[in-house]
């Protein structure tokens, strides 16, 4: 396998991730999207801000604030809030290692976009695409992801996915932590990040 491999495989989830959110994609009926119910079982928080961010949110609570955050016209608060749900609902994807896991990591983005506005939705976008094209915003929100940190929770919200066992991994995956955030943010591994 080559180092471009991985690369492009993230290239295609950030733009599968973009064109659900843009197209405003259903799921269908309410008990046929878990995701629905994972959002739905967390309180929303608000518009959580860089400093609140924490490694112990889950995405379900990330997307939710995520949500908050377009509706308020915080887009730049909200990059940051996507880039991490999706790393960690991805690095939750491969700990539980189903398919059905890794579909609901678009499934959660998909229902949370859903839930706003067709113009605020864009609006985010626009800042989104634009932060991440950029080498240094992109820098900087991979080094907000790093300092954040991997999270510390079981993925119980993907329970109904998970085989025999896997809710019970190590929580100190490093490779597999890395694999996450270097296979969907293209964000560099190889970094020294102090606390």
């Amino acid at each position: 396998m080559t180092e471009s491999q991985p690369q492009r495989g993230g290239d295609r989830r950030l733009g599968v991730a973009i064109a659900l959110a843009l197209s405003g994609c259903t799921w269908g009926p309410a008990d046929d999207n878990p995701a629905r119910a994972w959002l739905a079982s967390v309180a929303d928080p608000g518009c959580t801000a860089g400093g609140a961010v924490t490694h112990r949110q889950t995405p379900p609570m990330l997307y939710r604030a995520l949500a908050s955050c377009i509706r308020a016209q915080h887009y730049q608060d909200g990059v940051l809030l996507f880039a991490l749900a999706c790393s960690y609902s991805w690095y939750d994807a491969l700990r539980v290692d189903s398919d059905e896991a890794r579909e609901a990591h678009s499934l959660l983005l998909a229902e949370t976009l859903k839930s706003v506005d067709k113009r605020r939705r864009q609006a985010f976008w626009m800042v989104a695409k634009a932060t991440l094209a950029d080498k240094q915003g992109h820098q900087a929100i991979c080094q907000r992801i790093q300092a954040i940190g991997k999270q510390v929770y079981l993925p119980d919200y993907l329970s109904s996915f998970a085989a025999a066992g896997a809710l019970t991994r190590p929580m100190d995956d490093e490779a597999m932590w890395k694999a996450a955030i270097a296979g969907y943010m293209h964000c560099p591994t190889d970094v020294l990040v102090i606390r």
